[in-house]
């Protein structure tokens, strides 16, 4: 998946891939979905354990047992959350949905990883919003603002 930093469409972030036939995906970055995914503590918990998944998880068949290339097991996530498979599944769901995890196939299985590349998009959205806000609050054009 390709991060364009510089191409907005509609004010989103996109992410644009290429599906398995060769044909352009674009997904964009919705704050909304990206705030909800981020605003429950089970799946900060799965973000955070993403950052290091050696660290985490117990070791994975040999085909997939590169955490950074295939991504953890939805198995290990139901056993490590202590929550149903399916409960596992629709944490990552959202997540994925958001942009901040990828998902990928192998076999009957999927796997999940964090997209590195989502979340530096993310941290450019935040700083953009927080300079205008600094700008709206230093000019004289909103005195308004300024006894807030």
């Amino acid at each position: 998946m390709v991060l364009y930093n510089n191409l907005h469409l509609n004010r989103f972030p996109c992410l644009f891939d290429i599906s398995p036939k060769g044909r352009f995906i674009i997904m964009f970055m919705k704050p909304v979905e990206i705030f909800k995914a981020l605003s429950n503590e089970t799946r900060l918990q799965i973000l955070e354990w993403l950052k290091e998944p050696e660290k985490h998880f117990s070791p994975q068949p040999v085909e997939v047992s590169d955490f950074s290339k295939s991504g953890v097991c939805v198995t290990q996530f139901h056993e490590k959350l202590n929550v149903t498979q399916s409960t596992a599944s629709q944490h990552l769901s959202l997540l994925n949905r958001a942009g901040l995890v990828t998902a990928q196939r192998h076999g009957k299985f999927t796997y999940y990883k964090r997209n590195e590349e989502a979340f530096k998009q993310l941290q450019e959205m935040i700083k953009r919003h927080i300079n205008f806000i600094s700008f709206l609050f230093s000019t004289s054009r909103f005195p308004i603002l300024k006894h807030i």
